[in-house]
């Protein structure tokens, strides 16, 4: 079981035993970083009155289409249920963890990360949990496979994010350290969990170097339309997809 002091058997087992849940007892997340709710928005609503013909012409006729598409795709082998604000929040954050106490320790050593490093690296991971937040990410890629069957063009990423962690590198022979010196940064991505290394300052030339570390969870996808509305759909636990959008939207579209 991993605890927040102790030996560093206390924190890792390797590689056969699950690790425990880093996030025992976790308290609820400041509002800052859960999913800021925007009143709905009924499809098929009528303008108002003040608006003009000009600004209704301006209007588009269909929004999330990208989204409406992977949607039309899945449906027809996979269920999509919509969920509100707080069950899409509850879950995200329940998954993105869960995500981080399975992959974490084991891409780190195989980034061979020293095992003191780990040690100290993850009772951060519980002490930063009102840094956790949800967010857009990148345009997607094809790591979105691991939650789709198809095709999600057009679409960005949403992830749950941990950051401001810190971890030691030993300098020597790293390619961490020798990639930051070049690019300034260093990604390791494997399937949904993405790590991102860097550092604050100059180099100081010592045996070893504290870095700081950005941890990034693929959760599912976002889209905005013009009026920065979004709709996130995102895999569930049971593998089937849950919807979660500021404006409504008919599924059987």
């Amino acid at each position: 079981m991993i605890a927040t002091e102790g030996r560093m058997t206390d924190y890792i087992k390797i590689p056969t035993s699950p690790m425990q849940s880093l996030w025992r007892g976790i308290e609820a997340l400041s509002l800052s970083s859960r999913i800021n709710p925007q009143p709905p928005h009924h499809e098929g609503s009528s303008p108002q009155q003040s608006d003009s013909a000009e600004e209704r012409e301006r209007r588009p006729r269909r929004r999330f289409v990208a989204l409406r598409r992977l949607i039309n795709e899945l449906k027809e082998s996979a269920q999509i249920t919509k969920v509100d604000f707080a069950i899409a929040d509850a879950e995200l954050h329940s998954l993105g963890l869960a995500v981080v106490e399975e992959k974490l320790i084991q891409q780190l050593l195989q980034l061979k990360i020293p095992l003191h490093s780990i040690e100290q690296l993850l009772p951060q991971i519980d002490q930063n949990r009102a840094r956790v937040s949800l967010g857009r990410g990148r345009s997607i890629t094809s790591a979105a496979l691991t939650l789709f069957p198809v095709s999600a063009e057009g679409l960005a990423e949403y992830n749950l994010k941990i950051e401001e962690l810190k971890v030691r590198i030993e300098r020597f022979d790293s390619k961490i350290v020798t990639e930051i010196d070049q690019k300034g940064f260093y990604v390791d991505e494997q399937n949904r969990l993405r790590l991102i290394f860097y550092r604050r300052g100059a180099a100081r030339g010592e045996a070893s170097e504290l870095l700081e570390l950005k941890i990034s969870v693929l959760l599912g996808v976002i889209e905005n339309d013009e009026a920065s509305r979004r709709a996130i759909l995102y895999q569930r636990a049971d593998k089937s997809y849950g919807l979660y959008a500021d404006k409504l939207i008919n599924l059987s579209i």
